[in-house]
């Protein structure tokens, strides 16, 4: 544990929930109010993305360091209380959560920053390569589709924001 304690305030962490359609429960946990986006992406998309020369340096706000590489990897649920982990890099400490949370079937992208990082840093990555698509919560009202939607022009990302169908009725 020693070793972990000034390894992980250095590590930046994205979340990305894996599976091959929307998840309603997904939605009810993270976007409660309905007023939530998803990005639809692969996990190729994203290391594009992360090795990608960013042109417009305006549309990313600037890192603190070079990050000389990244991690992906596939979380990996454990009992603590009775599994036996054993990490073949210090980084796949950092693909490792409780049981618990196993419905979230996660993949996570980190990269190590230089200096410890208090509340969070931008990690530079070109927008159009990462983002298939955009979703906003199917319990989202119109007014918050639009708005995602300027934020999305404003930026120069090139899609239409979607709105999911979850909850429509099904056909049959």
């Amino acid at each position: 544990r020693g070793a972990l304690s000034g390894f992980r305030p250095r590590a930046l962490i994205s979340c990305w929930h894996v599976a091959e359609y929307e998840s309603m429960a997904m939605w009810d946990l993270y976007a409660q109010a309905g007023n939530g986006i998803a990005l639809r992406s692969t996990a190729e998309r994203l290391v594009q993305s992360l090795n990608a020369d960013v042109a417009n340096a305006d549309a990313v706000a600037p890192v603190a360091f070079e990050p000389a590489a990244f991690y992906l990897g596939l979380v990996r649920y454990v009992d603590y209380e009775n599994d036996v982990v054993v990490p073949s890099t210090a980084l796949d400490y950092l693909t490792c959560k409780r049981k618990s949370f196993e419905h979230e079937r996660e993949l996570r992208a980190a990269v190590l920053s230089v200096e410890p990082v208090v509340g969070g840093q931008n990690v530079a990555c070109d927008l159009d390569v990462l983002i298939e698509s955009i979703y906003v919560s199917p319990a989202a009202p119109v007014w918050f589709r639009s708005a995602v939607q300027g934020v999305v022009a404003r930026y120069g990302i090139g899609m239409s924001v979607l709105q999911s169908d979850l909850d429509q009725d099904p056909l049959l």
